[in-house]
């Protein structure tokens, strides 16, 4: 196991914190010398097994701790939150790393975080879970795909997802601002989904006033007022406040969640 805090041996050295598993099961010395010698190459930290863990820095004490599981060979790798404490440039050089290092392993990995960047980069298959209970197990690209309820919808994806309330009755989602045709049989109170990312601007019935940029780079996340309905795009297009941009939402594009929050979008 692997913790958030690397929870490190203080008072030694960085050799016989990564040493200690296989003291423990009773290897001579030539073999645990060898074996530790071997893992710290592979993570890169060989010039550091003469150091104290307060002589590191988060990263270096982060390829310690995993030093320490991966030289015992486990069948199954356990890293809570082991990315939490670094800053966000090395923690995005470490994610790359570590996929790869466990690749190479070939091992099972089974990997917890709030962050649903790494989430999605580093896995398989993923489990949302919310309070304790599980929401949903899959592929990242189906987590973020076909979410089935609100939380995964708005736990997956880069931009958050925009959710509006509302009812639905005769295959046309409503409230008291907007009006949009969905294709369902499902009548009553109801919420729809639409990602940033998936709405067209410069075409469509909508009509949005931009009230906040988030400038990203390569392009921007528009906050609007739509109707009263705040609404959130995407676009490589530079907008100032104020502006009134024609908004497209396709219909095949959103999510259709019935009153608890479960999805019934029709595929």
């Amino acid at each position: 196991m692997v913790f958030q805090n690397y929870a490190l041996y203080p008072h030694m050295r960085v050799f016989d914190n990564i040493a200690i598993g296989l003291k423990l099961k009773g290897y001579n010395k030539e073999f645990i010398k060898k074996k530790v010698e071997s893992i710290a190459e592979l993570l890169g930290i060989e010039n550091l097994l003469d150091r104290f863990p307060k002589q590191l820095s988060g990263g270096q004490q982060q390829r310690v701790a995993l030093a320490r599981a991966i030289v015992r060979e486990p069948e199954i790798f356990l890293l809570d939150e082991p990315l939490s404490n670094l800053d966000a440039q090395i923690r995005e050089q470490t994610r790359i790393e570590l996929k790869k290092l466990f690749r190479s392993l070939n091992a099972t990995v089974l990997y917890v975080t709030h962050d649903q960047i790494e989430a999605i980069t580093m896995s398989d298959r993923i489990i949302v879970m919310r309070n304790g209970k599980v929401q949903q197990i899959g592929k990242p690209e189906d987590i973020y795909h076909t979410p089935q309820n609100i939380f995964v919808a708005r736990f997956v994806g880069t931009y958050r997802i925009n959710i509006i309330d509302g009812y639905i009755e005769n295959g046309i989602f409503k409230n008291e601002r907007i009006s949009i045709p969905i294709t369902t049989d499902y009548r009553g109170k109801a919420y729809i989904g639409i990602r940033p990312e998936f709405i067209e601007i410069g075409k469509g019935n909508f009509e949005a006033e931009i009230k906040l940029v988030e400038p990203l780079g390569a392009e921007n996340i528009y906050y609007a007022d739509l109707n009263g309905v705040e609404i959130k795009f995407v676009s490589k297009e530079k907008f100032p406040i104020g502006k009134k941009v024609k908004l497209h939402i396709p219909t095949d594009k959103v999510y259709v969640f019935n009153s608890e929050g479960e999805n019934i979008t029709q595929q």
